[in-house]
């Protein structure tokens, strides 16, 4: 006890582990000589112990910490740093104001509570890297004026979520990469972000993010960061906005789109406003009638965001009426002149045929051929009547949905 006092009124590093390698089998075999009370730490961050402590704060390696450590209302000035440490009861560090906290490499356990219970911590740093957790890290409305490092952190819990940070505010980076696993039985999500607010970058590529229902892996309702994902493809990010939350929510798409829109991918961001509201078809209690018209606008205008498929389902009328007149019924007794010359009259020229073609597919603009030829009242020519009827409404609706897409009337985020 008295040799990690000094350390901290030094600001040395007090390494009870010297150059052995630190695992989870060895730090249960730990004894006293290794045993560090959890009060005794308290006591030393009030100031009780070491009455001028160095401001690196109290820095412990490879020690077993008997108790729940209770930073609870705790404010100081010096920054606490457990390195490759047992703690078998856990921390909690609700309202506390810490400079920083550094728990890498250190095993976190309790059977009933959050292992790490820390509502509303204020600290400069957050650091979890490594960190083996049983018994989930709960963090709601917390501040984090850095960075949280959660890179290689192993975090589970039976009773809660593995990272529960509802409200949180980082200024900095959040890391849950290279390595990071969470994993829960809960009856809410895994991995619990709403509301969060990162004012840097979000690395986000567990290994592993399990829960029993795989709907329930993660909540990002309210998330905000800065750019886009980091550590994975946008598209696998957006692929766990649709498999891995239990309902629909338009935030965390319409974030994603900003980011891209920001970039300068518009293509990548019409592509994610597009499952959105896929998405929102499939996961909101919808009537009949609004379901049916969002697939239809799906396949006619990708929902508002790609006009040009109305485009070319005008242009595939257009084509049809051309066809129609060319080969079709048209040249088949189907048209005839308007003022024939010979007895019987003689069929329209193939360049009328395809004006009448063109009057047929395009609305509003209108050749004028029909000076020259006529529609007969043949069976062929009823057959091009009727047809022509409906091409010309097929013309119209697509023309009409392609300025709705352009114009994003018929959007709905």
């Amino acid at each position: 006890m008295l040799a990690l006092i000094d350390h901290v009124v030094r600001g040395k590093l007090h390494d009870l582990g010297g150059s052995e390698d630190v695992d989870t089998a060895a730090m249960r075999s730990w004894g006293e000589e290794r045993t560090i009370p959890a009060v005794a730490i308290r006591d030393i961050l009030r100031g009780r112990l070491a009455t001028a402590p160095d401001p690196h704060g109290l820095r412990l390696r490879a020690a077993r910490i008997t108790g729940r450590l209770d930073l609870e209302n705790l404010a100081t000035g010096v920054s606490l740093e457990l390195y490759d440490c047992l703690l078998t009861e856990g921390i909690i560090a609700r309202d506390a104001h810490l400079f920083a906290l550094v728990l890498a490499g250190s095993v976190l356990e309790h059977p009933e509570e959050p292992a790490l219970a820390a509502d509303r911590l204020t600290t400069n740093t957050l650091v979890l890297n490594g960190t083996t957790v049983t018994g989930g890290v709960r963090i709601p409305w917390a501040r984090i004026g850095g960075q949280f490092d959660c890179t290689n952190a192993k975090l589970t819990s039976d009773s809660s979520p593995a990272l529960h940070a509802d409200g949180l505010r980082v200024d900095g980076d959040v890391l849950l990469a290279n390595g990071f696993q969470a994993g829960s039985a809960a009856a809410t999500e895994t991995v619990r972000l709403p509301g969060v607010h990162i004012g840097g970058a979000l690395a986000f590529a567990p290994t592993r993010l399990h829960h029993p229902d795989p709907h329930r892996r993660l909540n990002v309702d309210g998330l905000v960061y800065t750019g886009l994902p980091r550590g994975i493809e946008w598209h696998e990010w957006l692929h766990l906005l649709r498999e891995s939350t239990a309902a629909y929510a338009a935030q965390p798409y319409q974030h994603l789109a900003a980011g891209h829109r920001a970039a300068g991918h518009d293509r990548d961001a019409r592509t994610v406003l597009i499952a959105q509201r896929h998405d929102q078809l499939h996961r909101t209690a919808t009537s009949p009638g609004e379901r049916g018209w969002g697939h239809f606008t799906r396949i006619t205008l990708g929902y508002g965001y790609q006009p040009w498929r109305a485009l070319l389902g005008l242009l595939a009328v257009l084509l049809s009426a051309v066809l129609l007149t060319a080969i079709g019924p048209g040249a088949h007794g189907g048209l005839t002149r308007t003022q024939p010359t010979s007895d019987p009259p003689l069929p329209c020229a193939i360049v009328e045929r395809l004006g009448i073609g063109l009057d047929l597919g395009l609305p509003l603009i209108k050749v004028t051929t029909h000076s020259r030829c006529h529609i007969t009242e043949t069976p062929a020519g009823r057959i091009l009547t009727v047809t022509g009827w409906v091409l010309q409404v097929l013309a119209w609706a697509f023309a009409t949905l392609f300025i709705a897409g352009f114009t994003a009337a018929v959007r709905k985020t």
